[in-house]
């Protein structure tokens, strides 16, 4: 942040062994709302990859959504 980071995507992972649900990080609102913009102090643009919403194959392989989000 320091640096003047404008944009960042999440990781597809999800936080255990912490007080932060453990929900992917793209939809996590304790680390994207609570500590990025909050604590952190981020302004900038919060984007996610595609994959992360949808359950839509990719070249005929069928990619999970992020952990613990209900496929649709």
């Amino acid at each position: 942040m320091e640096a003047g980071c404008s944009q960042l995507m999440p990781y597809y992972g999800q936080p255990v062994g912490t007080d932060w649900e453990e929900v992917g990080f793209g939809f996590n609102r304790d680390v994207l709302t609570d500590l990025l913009r909050g604590r952190l102090g981020f302004d900038g643009i919060v984007c996610t990859d595609w994959g992360l919403l949808t359950d839509a194959p990719v070249f005929d392989e069928l990619f999970p959504p992020a952990p613990g989000v209900p496929s649709t």
